[in-house]
């Protein structure tokens, strides 16, 4: 439940904080995020790298809880992401040379099984 009540107090900050007159600026970020997240499902389609305990919520709900995933992966993994993301906004070309090397980084520190890659 505690899911729902924080989903619906996350989106109602973005409705009343957002800088919603500007949203074109920020679009290119926003696809470079999604874009980041269709090429992990991609590549691990074999394996999957969260499992969920909840019956009543899908996939698509909530796939920011990872099985055997800590709060301090979580810490590091929020860090990084929002400099990745301000980076891409700011500089698009080089956070995308970034990203080519974070994400080996990312498989080998967290143990992924490579054999499950596509």
């Amino acid at each position: 439940m505690y899911h729902v009540v924080y989903c619906i107090l996350f989106v109602f900050v973005c409705w009343i904080k957002g800088d919603w007159k500007n949203w074109r600026k920020y679009y290119p970020t926003i696809l470079f995020f999604a874009l980041g997240e269709m090429e992990l499902n991609f590549i691990f389609y074999k394996h999957s790298l969260w499992e969920y305990t909840s019956p009543n919520f899908t996939h698509t709900f909530i796939t920011f809880l990872w099985d055997g995933w800590n709060l301090a992966y979580s810490t590091v993994f929020d860090i990084l992401i929002f400099m990745l993301l301000y980076l891409h906004f700011k500089k698009p070309l080089f956070a995308c040379f970034v990203v080519i090397f974070l994400i080996p980084l990312f498989i080998h520190l967290t143990k992924l099984p490579l054999n499950n890659i596509k």
